[in-house]
């Protein structure tokens, strides 16, 4: 599905019936095609997560 969705056909689906049932089928190509958006939009805007003491709220802020 990242790679190639075209390719996806029903023998994955069948494959991943063996063990999801169709909604949970749903509820996974849903966060697979949710984390998939999120990646490509931080790599097109050049948003890198911070480390640990870099950035967000002050200690007095939070």
């Amino acid at each position: 599905m990242t790679l190639d969705h075209a390719a996806m056909g029903e023998d994955d689906i069948n494959r991943l019936r063996k063990y999801y049932n169709d909604d949970q089928i749903v509820e996974l190509a849903s966060v697979v095609g949710l984390f998939n958006y999120l990646n490509r939009f931080a790599e097109t805007m050049g948003l890198w997560p911070t480390r640990p003491g870099e950035g967000g709220p002050d200690d007095d802020e939070a």
